[in-house]
């Protein structure tokens, strides 16, 4: 389909949800760098929530963490009762040793009241607070003992939430 994309593209190339539909497929086969640039031309047309997600992945795939948080308060700014952008944000701080900001934005995910209850939500919440309860036992500790445990924290309330790089649903062309 990417050969197809690409041969429309000059003549779509001011179609809001055709460019969307080829920075989708462009992620889902891992071309991030062209997702983005196509996401970009996107964005000048669109504002979407999903088009800010999408961009947040492509950049945290090409590891451009300053542009992956910006996409991503973007997102929550735009749906304030979504909590993956929360949750992919509180893994950014993580993931790039900004831990009190985690913490922080953990307490609020925690705290954030529930629209639409789902397993999806309770996991995320679940995940935050352990979180939490591992920073709380961390901050007590000796930092021999803090270091250790790290990567053990790290990964165990991560291991239980869906893959967020699932593919999402396409918008009609």
């Amino acid at each position: 389909m990417l050969p197809r994309y690409k041969s429309l593209h000059t003549h779509l190339r001011h179609k809001d949800l055709f460019l969307y539909n080829y920075a989708a497929e462009l992620n889902v086969v891992g071309h991030y760098k062209e997702s983005l640039q196509i996401a970009h031309e996107c964005d000048i047309l669109w504002a979407d929530y999903d088009l800010q997600m999408l961009m947040a992945d492509n950049c945290l795939q090409l590891r451009q963490y300053g542009d992956t948080e910006k996409h991503l308060k973007k997102a929550a700014a735009m749906c304030p009762v979504k909590f993956m952008p929360l949750y992919q944000l509180t893994e950014l701080y993580l993931e790039t040793g900004r831990k009190e900001e985690a913490r922080v934005l953990a307490q609020k995910i925690v705290d954030k009241q529930v629209k639409v209850p789902s397993p999806v939500i309770n996991s995320i919440k679940n995940k935050m607070r352990n979180l939490l309860n591992e920073q709380d036992s961390l901050n007590d500790s000796p930092k021999l003992i803090e270091y250790n445990m790290k990567p053990a924290t790290t990964s165990s309330w991560q291991d239980c939430l869906p893959d967020p790089r699932t593919p999402r649903a396409l918008l009609p062309t």
